[in-house]
């Protein structure tokens, strides 16, 4: 018999419709169209006063045997499951032997006892004839029970049947009961407190996790430097300066949440250290640039995942104020800010970077701070600011920058920071910077890749950024992580497009803090490193902090 029932694909096919049972069962008017994960659940009412209805309920069925409806007797096996393939067996598995087929229509009642609490389960069905001891056929896909059976669980809502009025309930008058809530918390916050009547009292309210990287220390200047990238085994990697320990310091998270941590010197000395950036390089290792008092800028080459030590270091003797980013063939790009305050590109010939071809590029003034992105065409794009606020970027045409275009004119009036860049899904930059004479926030959406042209977008917030950064999740809705310009205090600014024109903004932080830096983490929700200021006095800390979602809601 296996060999004739079969399911769709072949002679059988079953089709089901679910119901609660009553007095008298209420059946539908037709089937439906045949599939173990289809049906339909109609609910038997439910008379006040009346028994609990149960968990019986009834269970129709069409059945065809080599194409036809078939006749006689069959015996049937019912199983629920907790996935429509594989998973667990849930509860009992009912038996119905002999049961008759008449035109290929089958009715049997089931009951599994009281399982549906609001897991999704579905009805897989085992057939064979009715006078056969062979093995049963079983039949798929299985049926989802959705939604008629998990009506059940609301029978236990009865209870609620003697509460006629609000006053009844146990006896008590309706001011010994909990008023309703008629106030709220301001974003960032959450409710502490409720009183009798329903007013609120409000505190802060954390993400979902926070870790001290440096706890409380008394210096001003503790990590005034960060930098954050994720590593190749899925966890955060972040450098930063410490002024105590005088020294560059990476911190390499144990898990997404940062709740752990294992934490290394790099380099010692003062001032060693300073605007580190990091990057991971194509051997799936970190690359940090970071300051030197003596020697200038240097590079130094991670020896493994958690960056316990550098197996090498480059010093270029020179430059500040830098940025570097992995090419399309896998070799670190640098570009960073001579002493002199001219703009220089250094393209590594290899992973450690042991030799290198570096190119200046003439620039209108002496330039301040730098962003850079490879672009879709595998070619760097540089913006940097000058000291006269002019905003500008240049485009490599070679991977070396050698060749390049530019410095082609943004704007004028710019801060000088924050300034950053991201790469769209499109390939082209988004580039994101601040306007001093109208304190306004500006989004360009470059549509090439030279950025020579392209819509500003004027972001629909108006708080001044003191510093910034600036992450393009899957959906092309940026998220921006700030300090606000005089209180210092910290927010995520979730656009609700992609040009921003619409915002949702939140308190990460009541703390004043700075230089604030964002990664989208392996479970691609983002995780925040910062500084914080937690009082008047001179006490310093720097907190990662992982969200539970893509807008940072506390």
């Amino acid at each position: 018999m296996s060999k004739i029932i079969r399911l769709v694909t072949g002679c059988l096919m079953i089709t089901a419709l679910l119901w609660i049972q009553s007095a008298p069962a209420v059946r539908p008017s037709a089937a439906s169209s045949l599939s173990l994960a289809a049906g339909q659940a109609l609910a038997a009412p439910f008379p006040s006063g009346a028994a609990l209805i149960g968990t019986l309920f009834t269970y129709q069925g069409r059945l065809n045997d080599n194409g036809a409806p078939a006749e006689g007797s069959y015996d049937f096996r019912f199983l629920l499951f907790n996935a429509l393939d594989g998973g667990i067996q849930v509860g009992t598995t009912l038996t119905q032997d002999n049961l008759s087929v008449t035109q290929g229509v089958f009715v049997t009642t089931l009951d599994f006892g009281d399982l549906y609490d609001g897991t999704v389960l579905f009805l897989e069905v085992q057939v064979r004839p009715g006078d056969s001891t062979a093995g049963y056929t079983t039949l798929t896909p299985r049926q989802a029970l959705n939604p008629t059976p998990y009506a059940l669980y609301a029978a236990r809502a009865g209870n609620a049947e003697s509460a006629a009025s609000a006053e009844a309930l146990g006896g008590q008058p309706a001011d010994y009961f909990q008023a309703r809530v008629s106030a709220a918390c301001a974003p960032g916050s959450a409710i502490r407190a409720i009183s009798a009547g329903g007013e609120v009292t409000c505190q802060p309210a954390p993400p979902l996790w926070t870790r001290n990287i440096i706890d409380l220390v008394e210096d001003n200047t503790i990590g005034t430097s960060l930098a954050m990238a994720l590593g190749s085994d899925g966890l955060p990697l972040i450098a930063y300066y410490n002024p105590i320990l005088e020294g560059l310091y990476v911190t390499h998270c144990e898990d997404i949440y940062c709740s752990q941590i294992t934490t290394s010197l790099l380099d010692s000395g003062t001032n060693v250290g300073r605007n580190p950036e990091i990057v991971i390089g194509s051997d799936g290792l970190g690359l940090i640039v970071y300051s030197h008092p003596q020697q200038g800028l240097r590079l130094g080459h991670c020896s493994d995942l958690v960056c316990s030590t550098f197996s090498s270091i480059l010093s270029l003797g020179e430059g500040s104020s830098s940025a570097v980013a992995i090419d399309h063939e896998g070799m670190p790009v640098l570009a960073y800010k001579t002493l002199d305050g001219n703009l220089k590109v250094l393209r590594c010939d290899d992973v450690l970077c042991s030799t290198f071809t570096h190119h200046a590029i003439a620039a209108p003034q002496v330039i301040n701070y730098v962003s850079l992105v490879i672009g879709s065409d595998g070619f760097p794009l540089i913006a940097f600011s000058d000291i006269f606020a002019s905003l500008y970027v240049v485009h490599c045409q070679i991977v070396s920058c050698v060749y390049n275009f530019g410095p082609h004119l943004i704007s004028n009036n710019v801060l000088d920071a924050p300034l950053e860049m991201a790469l769209g899904s499109d390939g082209f930059a988004r580039l994101l910077y601040t306007v001093v004479t109208d304190t306004k926030n500006y989004l360009l959406v470059c549509s090439n890749a030279a950025c020579t042209s392209g819509p500003r977008y004027t972001l629909g917030m108006s708080m001044n950024m003191s510093s910034l950064d600036f992450l393009l999740p899957p959906d092309g809705n940026p998220l921006l992580l700030f300090n606000q310009s005089g209180t210092g205090y910290t927010f995520a600014a979730r656009c609700l497009d992609e040009f921003c024109s619409s915002v949702n903004t939140n308190y990460l932080s009541t703390f004043p803090g700075s230089g604030v830096r964002a990664i989208l983490g392996a479970d691609g929700l983002p995780m925040i490193v910062l500084r914080l200021e937690t009082g008047a006095d001179t006490k310093r800390q720097v907190t990662a902090i992982h969200c539970d979602d893509l807008n940072c809601l506390p």
